[in-house]
């Protein structure tokens, strides 16, 4: 059995997800960023989810977001958002299989301000931290800085996106190398199919090809997509923050920001790194090619992050416990008792099957 997935409603996490074996399939190209921002936008419009903040790198994503209050939506939201950018993605590049690489997704509790504030500068920060740009307004991905904390975004459906369903007979990838090889292979079968009917029409001399039906000019073609024209969501600020205003808010992970960027600039002065890439170079890369290796690291994959020594060790020790309670309760389950309740955090069963859940008594602490 493995270690299960604690997802306590209310809880603000730090999320990540990697490409299939690295590949730079999030590259900031308009359509990539068109269907990125649309997909997370339907995400965040089915759920109670709020988005904090969000960078898409070209291998990878961060976002924060806090769950709902009534109950997690954590797994449902961000498997809506994956699902249906794979979907497109695929589609765009004119491909198949997983666009994710199998256990690259990772959510971490976070249980305390400077934890929190943390999470967010790296988030921002990590295209300067790659050596990409020089500043997180240079990244031209889908991005929310400090700045848009409060904003409300209308986003349309994408008109040239692909979300799944069957694709009609004209379709074309959006993405040049790709459509250029779809329209050699048709090409191809339509070469492969004319010389069949040659050979058969000279073995049959007097043989007629078989007729056509004749084209409905009546026929209408029903609109089956169900995913909306357009979407709406809002940038929230991060919670423990209340005393201040919107405004103030802003300025203050703007001076975070802006200090962090110096910082990672200075590092990277002191180790001889005094170009970044460009954006220039990035998009210039084939988007189907690896950014490395992908043997694992083994290192360490936390479940919760808090600055706070003391209070990070309790947090540990109480995750071990939740954990054992909830193996004992599931092996109950397994052997046919269904009056068992599982403690709160648990998802899966509650969710899929109905089981019980210990009621969550107010909001998680936050400090």
């Amino acid at each position: 059995m493995s270690l299960p997935r604690r997802l306590v409603p209310g809880r603000t996490h730090s999320v990540t997800r990697r490409t299939a074996r690295r590949c730079f399939f999030l590259a900031p190209r308009e359509e990539v960023n068109r269907i990125v921002l649309y997909t997370l936008g339907v995400a965040l419009s089915r759920h109670d989810l709020a988005l904090h903040a969000f960078m898409a790198e070209s291998t990878h994503h961060h976002l924060v977001v806090s769950d709902g209050d009534e109950r997690s939506c954590l797994s449902d939201a961000l498997g809506s958002f994956h699902s249906l950018t794979a979907r497109a993605l695929n589609a765009f590049y004119g491909r198949g299989e997983n666009l994710w690489a199998t256990g690259s997704y990772d959510n971490v509790e976070i249980h305390d301000v400077p934890t929190l504030e943390e999470q967010l500068l790296y988030t921002w920060s990590n295209p300067v931290k790659d050596g990409l740009v020089e500043r997180p307004e240079d990244w031209p991905s889908v991005k929310f800085l400090p700045e848009d904390f409060g904003r409300t975004i209308t986003v349309p459906r994408p008109e040239s996106a692909f979300f799944g369903g069957l694709r009609p007979d004209d379709w074309e990838p959006g993405f040049a190398p790709a459509r250029e090889a779809l329209r050699r292979a048709r090409r191809e079968e339509r070469r492969r199919a004319r010389s069949g009917r040659q050979d058969r029409d000279r073995a049959r001399p007097g043989a007629r090809p078989p007729k056509q039906p004749a084209p409905r000019p009546d026929r209408r073609e029903r609109d089956r997509r169900r995913l909306p024209a357009s979407v709406t969501f809002e940038v929230v600020p991060p919670p423990g923050y209340d005393h201040m205003t919107l405004d103030e808010v802003r300025a203050h992970f703007r001076r975070l920001l802006d200090a962090r960027v110096e910082q990672i600039r200075a590092e990277r002065r002191a180790q001889g790194l005094t170009r970044v890439l460009g954006v220039q170079a990035v998009l210039a890369e084939d988007p189907r090619d690896s950014a490395g290796d992908t043997f694992p690291t083994f290192g360490r994959n936390p479940r919760l992050a808090c600055r706070d020594q003391a209070r990070r060790v309790a947090l540990l020790a109480e995750l071990v416990s939740w954990r054992s309670t909830y193996r004992a309760v599931f092996l109950a389950w397994r052997g046919g008792e269904r009056e068992v309740v599982f403690p709160l955090g648990a998802y899966g069963h509650p969710r899929h099957h109905g089981a019980r859940v210990v009621a969550a008594t107010g909001p998680p602490s936050f400090v």
